[in-house]
């Protein structure tokens, strides 16, 4: 049994919202999403249901790293470093279509 206050190392998992908020994902980039679930210490009656990433404003080459995180103050990441959760990088279609577009001018 484990007393409620005492801090637990769990992974919970990682969503994101707001995709059509996103000027890069409307350009055609893709979300490359590099942690699905995010490895925490948090008190056991504090543990959150998921860690939400906001999409809203990134662009093609924005990336959201583990210190970008919301976190409640009780919850501390156990990744070693500033890792990269997820980016919006270029898909195939649209550096294809960008090349195109750059190759008529």
């Amino acid at each position: 049994r484990v007393d409620e206050h005492a801090k637990i190392r769990i992974s919970v998992p990682v969503h994101f919202k707001n995709h059509e908020a996103s000027p890069g994902l409307k350009k055609g980039g893709a979300l490359n999403v590099s942690v699905h679930e995010l490895e925490i210490l948090v008190p056991a009656d504090h543990i959150p249901e998921d860690i939400i990433v906001d999409l809203t404003g990134f662009e093609i080459g924005h990336s959201v790293h583990v210190s970008d995180l919301s976190l409640p103050s009780d919850v501390t990441p156990v990744f070693k470093g500033d890792v990269v959760i997820a980016s919006v990088r270029s898909s195939g279609a649209s550096q294809s279509e960008d090349a195109a577009s750059a190759s008529e001018s």
